[in-house]
């Protein structure tokens, strides 16, 4: 996970499940994300199934040109990836797995813009059926950024997130920065980490 909002979302969905395989969908609040939001998406499916889009934030449906609400996932992938990622997205609703991937989004005129995709499962719950939670994030917004718009996806590299029992001596998983607490009026975050 390179991209500071991968981080947020696995943080605040790791938090969430605890000891669990994955949160609740009544567990997500969106005021919590609202640092990431305009990058996030979510997913209606039953198990097993790649389901079809349920939100998506501004920026996610502009980079795609569109409103995405409606639309099934893997429709946003070239034609000879879109089964692949049907299944993908299935062991994600299903298996309770989570899946990190780094992506190259290509507009109609040929440009290309290099994207970390998040998808990670949330249980169904009286009132929800299950689904996934995810964002599209980018180092930086290209200059044609809302005149320009990705017509489809193909996959560099894709990775499962392991579901791993807690550790108590913290070795052997990822632990995520915390969330960082935004004051009205910060424009920066400063993550935890880096060189010594």
């Amino acid at each position: 996970m390179r991209l500071a909002t991968t981080r947020l979302l696995f943080a605040h969905w790791d938090r969430l499940r605890g000891e669990r395989a994955a949160p609740i969908r009544g567990d997500i609040d969106p005021a919590h994300l609202r640092n990431v939001l305009a990058d996030v998406f979510m997913l209606d499916a039953k198990p097993w199934q790649e389901g079809r889009v349920r939100l998506a934030g501004t920026r996610v449906c502009a980079l795609f040109g569109h409103e995405l609400k409606g639309q099934r996932l893997p429709q946003l992938w070239l034609d000879a990836e879109s089964p692949e990622i049907a299944r993908l997205i299935g062991a994600v609703t299903g298996g309770m797995h989570g899946v990190v991937a780094s992506l190259i989004g290509e507009t109609s005129g040929g440009r290309e813009l290099d994207l970390e995709m998040l998808l990670l499962p949330v249980r169904p719950n009286a009132s929800s059926q299950c689904g996934a939670i995810g964002s599209f994030a980018t180092l930086a917004l290209p200059t044609w950024f809302g005149v320009d718009a990705i017509t489809s996806l193909s996959t560099r590299t894709l990775r499962m997130v392991e579901r791993k029992p807690r550790s108590t001596c913290g070795f052997g998983r990822f632990t995520p920065a915390p969330e960082p607490r935004i004051q009205r009026g910060e424009h920066l975050i400063v993550l935890p980490g880096g060189k010594k």
